[in-house]
């Protein structure tokens, strides 16, 4: 789970703690970072005394608490309750939250509709993830009508937010949503939906996205170098985004790269190797992985 809260140098921000609620908000994210149960069930107690002061961060970092049940007893109903609070204080972020719930119907009735209305809400107040989520529903179709051209601006919109939105006292990354923005919209540039088809611009994407941390996009942006799509063709290169990637976690990038090393491709050839990480992408959880290992399992290697 990513971590609750980033602390922001405060002479940096030039904050001053008097304002309503702040100085609650910093005391509560100070004891969220603790790893002691009993500063979490304090946390939550600063972040509600914040939140009752109107305090939009208070209410966000509350809901948060418990929607994963630190230091307050999980409920996704009370979870719903602070970001929605949050969200009509004009925190992106709890609007953001507040979507997901309502997305995966988690504290409420799962409703597609309600989660694009929050999640434009989000993306206009500036969050990558909800411009991305956003994104998602057109894509799909889920909740608005299904439109390509509606999801590529809202990934495009997604993955060029810029860092510069500053909170008052904590400073909320919204990193993964931008990376996802990338890799969806690569993903379009690949097949040419709403976008015209371009493996360049694909790969420029995935690029970023990768740069930024996801897994998928080192995977797919290794596999455009190992059949030069959109790039000169390498199999190092892929071999070592792959490599990115299954350290991130990724199935398929452990599996790739296994498949490199049977073939000597990028890499000095090695069976070890290759069962190495067939064996890491089946405990992911891609049969594939697993069918590979046990064929090399098999021959003995």
């Amino acid at each position: 789970m990513k971590k609750l809260f980033i602390l922001f140098f405060l002479l940096w921000n030039n904050i001053s703690l008097a304002n309503s609620g702040e100085k609650e908000v910093f005391v509560g994210a100070l004891l969220a970072t603790s790893k002691n149960e009993k500063d979490h069930k304090k946390a939550a107690e600063a972040f509600k005394k914040a939140c009752d002061l109107g305090n939009a961060q208070g209410c966000y970092f509350l809901g948060f608490l418990y929607e994963y049940g630190k230091g307050v007893r999980q409920s996704y109903k009370k979870a719903k309750e602070f970001y929605g609070k949050a969200c009509d204080l004009g925190e992106a972020e709890g609007c953001n939250n507040l979507g997901v719930l309502y997305y995966n119907g988690r504290g409420v009735r799962q409703n597609y509709k309600k989660a694009s209305e929050l999640f434009k809400k989000a993306c206009d107040l500036g969050n990558a993830q909800g411009c991305y989520f956003l994104g998602d529903l057109y894509e799909y179709g889920k909740g608005v009508r299904q439109s390509y051209k509606k999801a590529a601006e809202l990934y495009k919109k997604a993955c060029g937010m810029r860092d510069d939105k500053k909170h008052n006292v904590i400073e909320v990354t919204d990193e993964k949503g931008k990376a996802k923005g990338c890799t969806s919209l690569g993903f379009l540039y690949v097949s040419g939906k709403g976008v015209r088809q371009s493996y360049k611009k694909a790969s420029e994407l995935f690029k970023k996205s990768c740069d930024l941390g996801n897994a998928r996009g080192c995977g797919v942006l290794g596999l455009l170098y190992e059949f030069g799509k959109g790039v000169r063709q390498s199999y190092k290169k892929a071999s070592e985004l792959f490599k990115k990637a299954c350290d991130l976690g990724n199935a398929q990038g452990c599996y790739f790269l296994g498949d490199l090393y049977e073939y000597g491709k990028g890499v000095r050839q090695s069976y070890k190797k290759a069962k190495e990480f067939y064996g890491k992408a089946c405990d992911i959880g891609l049969e594939l992985g697993c069918e590979n290992y046990a064929r090399l399992n098999k021959q003995g290697y």
